[in-house]
């Protein structure tokens, strides 16, 4: 019987594949590195990862709302559940840093890990890059893509179908600037000639009213950046400005040298913390495109990709948040060795 389950499972996942791959045909995935330009307001461009990040937001207000509304003395029901996860954070950071500064790492520890992860989550929910606004194609250097897909215009909704022809567009040897705006013009009239062949179709790309933020280097970037403000800050309230010493010294020529290096690895941090979270988050979701245009939404096997993308996406948040406590903890460890030589100095002295 467990035999005939195995292979009607396989015969199943098969059928499904083939069906996938001659029938629905999934579009192929335009890869783009940086987040699209959804609107600007005054010199600010509102991109979709900003957008994303914004519904985030909202939506982690909305749960936090929903799970404390009724707060009780006996925990039930979601908010059970919500205290857990705020107590496991509150458990670990304080495990590692003690009570006293475990405390005050908490909040930001805490955004970290629920805010990375929540976002690395919903990026992969079916409206995250796939529903957005169509852009046609642009001769403009800025503005210009080389490789679009053909849209069908319905009833004022552009569509990319099952199927739709993903179009590259020859450009390389256009001149930069304004002087090549006529042969990339060129261009894009005989790709339309080429591709479009329905009254309303025509080329453009997609640009997502939603995608994963932590695809945005800035994002990722923006989270480095108050991870080391507030690991500095923690340095300087705990050590006074003597927590300075580490970076500028003239002692003498060995440890100005070595405080050259401390600095410069404070500024390596912002550049692994944003890069590490950066890449792995978009390689992902690279991977999901590329296996949904090969196999397609109907296959099985994609969900082995989703479980995985959801590990990866919480062991991010993981790492984030565990790598600024223990950066916090060295910051600060320096106070705790120095209020535990004054105790013993103290103690000696009443002796």
């Amino acid at each position: 019987m467990k035999l005939l389950i195995i292979l009607g499972g396989v015969i199943a996942t098969v059928a499904l594949l083939a069906f996938s791959l001659l029938v629905i045909q999934a579009p192929k995935p335009i890869i783009v590195i940086h987040g699209e330009t959804l609107a600007t307001v005054g010199p600010l461009d509102i991109l979709n990862t900003l957008f994303s990040a914004w519904v985030i937001i909202a939506l982690l207000l909305i749960i936090c709302w929903f799970a404390t509304r009724k707060i009780a003395m006996v925990p039930s029901g979601f908010y059970n559940f919500f205290e857990a996860i705020i107590e496991g954070i509150y458990n670990f950071v304080t495990g590692l840093a003690g009570e006293k500064n475990g405390h005050k790492f908490f909040p930001l520890i805490a955004t970290f890990f629920i805010y990375i992860a929540f976002a690395n989550w919903m990026s992969l929910t079916p409206i995250f890059n796939s529903i957005g606004t169509y852009v046609e194609l642009h001769e403009e250097e800025s503005e210009f893509h080389s490789e679009a897909y053909v849209f069908e215009d319905s009833g004022g909704i552009s569509l990319i179908k099952p199927g739709a022809e993903f179009v590259e567009l020859h450009a390389e040897d256009c001149a930069e600037g304004h002087e090549g705006d006529e042969c990339r013009h060129h261009a894009i009239e005989e790709a339309t000639e080429e591709y479009a062949h329905g009254e309303n179709q025509k080329l453009g790309v997609l640009f997502p009213y939603l995608r994963g933020i932590n695809t945005d280097l800035m994002t990722t970037l923006s989270f480095a950046i108050m991870s080391a403000i507030f690991v500095e800050w923690w340095g300087l309230s705990a050590l006074g400005f003597g927590y300075l010493a580490k970076f500028f010294t003239i002692r003498n020529p060995i440890d100005f040298f070595v405080g050259i290096l401390e600095f410069i690895a404070e500024l390596a941090r912002l550049v692994s913390f944003s890069a590490r979270l950066f890449g792995n988050m978009l390689a992902g979701e690279i991977l999901l495109f590329v296996m949904t245009f090969l196999v397609g939404m109907a296959a099985p096997i994609l969900v082995a990709f989703y479980g995985l993308e959801l590990f990866v996406g919480a062991i991010q948040a993981f790492v984030f948040g565990t790598l600024t406590l223990v950066f916090a903890m060295l910051a600060v460890a320096g106070h705790g060795d120095h209020e535990e030589q004054h105790g013993h100095a103290e103690e000696a002295h009443g002796h």
